[in-house]
C-alpha cells in the first residue's frame, strides 16, 4: 500500500510510505527557505508521478469549509505534477498522529505514549468545543490503540473519567512565551539558558495529582521584569522537567515496567529526556516530535487501520538527494581527500559537510551539517557568531560509536542515533571537548556506526588520528532563523555571502573553498 501523507499547519511536511516502507519524510520549509513554513507547494514537486492508494492530510486548526478546500488544493497540486491517487482523506487527531509516529518507529511491542506540546486539535464532546489538546496519554497494545488520559486548553472542568480542561498556559506554549520575553529565536533557548543557574527557588504550578496550572503571578512578573531571565528560564527548565517526571510516575503506576514513547514538540527538549531516562530507561523520545511529524503519524494510522504493518525507519536520512549542480567557473573547487579535511578542523576551520539525502526533522545528523573542532576552547562562541545565536547556546556533539562510553554517560541507552538526549559529560573529559561541554557539564550527542553513514564515520575518524578525539562539534547547517540547509544552491548562498571558507561534498571528493 502506498500512502502519502501530508500536514499543513506550522512546520508543513509530506511523508511516503511505498510498500510498506517509509521512503521519504520532507517539511516545506527546507525548500521555502520559510522557517516553520505552513504551506505544501514545493513537496507536489517532489512527488512528481507518483501514485498513492491514500492521501491522508492533517491540520491543527481547521474549520469545515478549510476542509473541503485543502481537498480541492491537494486534487489540483497532484494533477499539476501528475501524482495519481484513489482517495484523499483528512485525519485531525493531532496528539495520536504524534504518538502514532513515536509508536511505530520505536520497536516496541506495546508502549505508553506521552504526547505533550503547545497545542493540537480542539476537542469535542457531545458536539461540545472543550479546548484544545495540550497533554496526552495513549496506550498501544494488542493491535489497539486506547486513550488513557487528556488534557485540554480551556474552562476548568473534569469531562469524564480521563478527559479534564484547565484553564491554563500550556508547557509548549510557557517555553515559547519565555522565549519571547528573552527575544530569543528559538524556545530552546530557554533550555540553554536555564543551566546558568544553579538553584531553583521559584514555584510556577500550582498542581493536583497529574494536572496543574501555571501560576498567573509568575507569569506577570516576568513581564514586569520582577525575575530575571537566568531565574525564570531555570524555574521553567527545572518545574517542567519535575511536571514531566510526575506523568512518567504515573504511567508506571499503570504498568511499572512500562515502555514509554515521548513525542509533541515540547519533547525537542533533551535536557527533560535525559533527566526522564534516568529515572526510566525504556524510553524512545520521537525524533519528529514536532508538528511536522505528525504527517507520518496519520500515513501510519492509514496502514494501521488497513492492518499493514510498516517497517520502523532505520535512519533519518529520508529527505531529497543532494544534487551536485554548481558552476565550478563561480567557486574554487578541488578533488581532496578525507585527511585533507579532517587537518582543516584540526587547525580550527569551519567545515560544512553536504551530501546524500537531507535529515528528516530538526537535527543535523552528518548529511547537512557544520563541523567545528570540539576541543576549541573558543569553539562555541565562534560558531554561536557565525551562526548569529545568543552566546549562551550549547551545541550537539557527534562521537564514534564505539567510544561513547569512555566519554558519556549515557544513562543506560547503547546508542542516541538521533540527538534525543543532552547526556552528561564524564568529568574527566568535559576540560577535553570545551566547545560542545555545556556550563552545567552536558552535551546532546548523536552516537555513529559506520554502517549508519560511512563519510561521516570516515571523517571523524580521520580527525581522532590527529587529535586523539572521537568526536566532532555538530550543528545544523543554517543561520539562525533559517531552516536546515536543502540543496547546494542553497549551501553557495551562505558560503558567498558569510566567513565559511570550506565546504566538502564527501561523495565526489571535492572541497569547496574561497
Amino acid at each position: 500500500m502506498n500512502i502519502l501523507g501530508l500536514q499543513f499547519s506550522h512546520d508543513a511536511s509530506a511523508s511516503v510510505i511505498e510498500n510498506n516502507e517509509i521512503t521519504f519524510y520532507q517539511e516545506e520549509q527546507m525548500f521555502s527557505g520559510i522557517k516553520r513554513d505552513s504551506n505544501i507547494y514545493y513537496l507536489f514537486e517532489e512527488l512528481k508521478n507518483k501514485h498513492f492508494d491514500t492521501i491522508v492530510f492533517t491540520h491543527s486548526k481547521i474549520n469545515l469549509k478549510q476542509t473541503h478546500d485543502l481537498i480541492e488544493y491537494i486534487a489540483l497540486q497532484c494533477k499539476n505534477n501528475n501524482i495519481t491517487f484513489n482517495k484523499i482523506e483528512p485525519d485531525f487527531d493531532h496528539h495520536l498522529q504524534h504518538a502514532a509516529c513515536a509508536f511505530f518507529n520505536s520497536n516496541f511491542e506495546n508502549a505508553y505514549c506521552l504526547i505533550i506540546d503547545g497545542s493540537g486539535n480542539n476537542i469535542y464532546l457531545n458536539g461540545q468545543d472543550i479546548g484544545c489538546e495540550i497533554e496526552s496519554i495513549y496506550e498501544f497494545s494488542n493491535n489497539s490503540i486506547k486513550l488513557i488520559f487528556k488534557i485540554c486548553q480551556g474552562v476548568d472542568k473534569k469531562h469524564t473519567e480521563n478527559i479534564y480542561s484547565i484553564n491554563t498556559l500550556s508547557l509548549g506554549h510557557l517555553f515559547r512565551f519565555a522565549c519571547n520575553i528573552i527575544k530569543s529565536k528559538e524556545p530552546g533557548s530557554v533550555m540553554g539558558l536555564s543551566s546558568y543557574i544553579n538553584e531553583n527557588k521559584i514555584k510556577i504550578f500550582d498542581t493536583d495529582g497529574i494536572l496543574y496550572k501555571v501560576k498567573q503571578l509568575f507569569l506577570l512578573d516576568i513581564l514586569k521584569g520582577n525575575i530575571d531571565k537566568f531565574n525564570f528560564s531555570k524555574a521553567i527548565q527545572e518545574e517542567c522537567t519535575q511536571l514531566i517526571k510526575n506523568k512518567i510516575d504515573y504511567i508506571l503506576s499503570l504498568n511499572p515496567d512500562a515502555n514509554i514513547c515521548l513525542s509533541g514538540g515540547f519533547f525537542q527538549n533533551c535536557q527533560t529526556n535525559f533527566d526522564v531516562l534516568k529515572k526510566h530507561r525504556k524510553i524512545f523520545v520521537d525524533p519528529l516530535a514536532n508538528d511536522g511529524g505528525t504527517s507520518l503519524g496519520a500515513a501510519l494510522l492509514v496502514a494501521f487501520k488497513n492492518n499493514i504493518k510498516i517497517s520502523p525507519y532505520t535512519n533519518l536520512y529520508l529527505g531529497k538527494q543532494a544534487i551536485y549542480n554548481f558552476n565550478i567557473n563561480t567557486v574554487k573547487e578541488k578533488n581532496c581527500s578525507v585527511e585533507e579535511i579532517s587537518n582543516l578542523l584540526y587547525k580550527n576551520n569551519l567545515v560544512a559537510l553536504f551530501q546524500g539525502r537531507a535529515e528528516a526533522g530538526p537535527r543535523a545528523l552528518g548529511n547537512r551539517s557544520l563541523l567545528f573542532n570540539p576541543c576549541n576552547f573558543k569553539g562555541k562562541d565562534l560558531v554561536n557568531i557565525f551562526k548569529k545565536r545568543e552566546w549562551y547556546r550549547p551545541f550537539a556533539g557527534t562521537i564514534l560509536h564505539e567510544y561513547c562510553h569512555d566519554w558519556f554517560d549515557l544513562g543506560g541507552k547503547e546508542e542516541i542515533p538521533y540527538m534525543s538526549y543532552a547526556t552528561k559529560v564524564l568529568p574527566q573529559k568535559q576540560n577535553l571537548i570545551p566547545a560542545i561541554t555545556h556550563v552545567d557539564g552536558t552535551c546532546r550527542i548523536q552516537t555513529l556506526k559506520k554502517t549508519q553513514n560511512i563519510n561521516f564515520y570516515n571523517l571523524i575518524n580521520s580527525f581522532y588520528a590527529i587529535s586523539n578525539v572521537p568526536i566532532l562539534l555538530n550543528t545544523s547547517l543554517n543561520i539562525a532563523g533559517k531552516p536546515l540547509t536543502n540543496t547546494l544552491e542553497q549551501l553557495l548562498n551562505i558560503f558567498n555571502n558569510s566567513n565559511l571558507n570550506y565546504i566538502y561534498l564527501p561523495e565526489i571528493n571535492k572541497l569547496i573553498s574561497k
